[in-house]
């Protein structure tokens, strides 16, 4: 059951409320008037009328203003596969928060004479370290591909998870952030050994 059906049960149960809590109270009114007389049942009936239209009432524009909110949603794109297109969207932006970086340092001319340290990227780490990590938390946030490598223990994976917070160290202490880069070399290197 998708959302607009749950909307359209919700309708109908709303209704049927409004004119169940209307008949007892129109039972009740009529229960009373009859242990009052013949004088009060004439009063009673007009009440009970008038609860009935109120009801009626009530029913048919809550109903009338549901349809319109369920249009207005369809027509905002809130379908069945918002859901879907929701995280594919969320993930692209993920994606192009890596992007600066990734290019800085796949493009860095001295990286394969240093054995992959890219100091322009280095250098770089500095501006980007909290748009690509910001990144890297949405995408392991969507990706499922991403979290099974975080289950099975991947090893780079892991070690951009563990070094996030690094990104956020407040600005006076900038070598946190070129450290961040340093470190996950250093340790990446260690790695290749093991």
């Amino acid at each position: 059951m998708g959302l607009f059906d749950d909307i359209g049960s919700f309708v109908k149960n709303t209704a049927n409320d409004i004119k169940d809590t209307a008949e007892d109270v129109g039972g009740f009114v009529e229960d009373t008037a009859k242990n009052v007389g013949k004088f009060a049942n004439k009063n009673v009936n007009k009440i009970r009328k008038g609860i009935k239209q109120g009801e009626t009432f009530i029913r048919k524009g809550v109903k009338r203003t549901l349809v319109k909110t369920e249009k207005g949603l369809k027509k905002a794109g809130f379908n069945k596969n918002f859901g879907r297109d929701f995280k594919k969207g969320f993930l692209m932006g993920a994606q192009a928060l890596q992007k600066p970086q990734a290019w800085i340092d796949s493009h860095d001319p001295t990286a394969p004479y240093l054995g992959g340290f890219s100091p322009l990227g280095l250098a770089a780490s500095f501006g980007l370290s909290p748009l690509t990590t910001i990144g890297f938390l949405e995408e392991l946030s969507v990706n499922p591909e991403l979290q099974q490598k975080v289950r099975d223990g991947d090893f780079q994976t892991i070690l951009d998870l563990s070094l996030s917070p690094l990104a956020f160290m407040p600005t006076g202490s900038a070598g946190a952030k070129g450290g961040k880069k340093a470190l996950k070399v250093a340790v990446k290197n260690v790695g290749r050994f093991f």
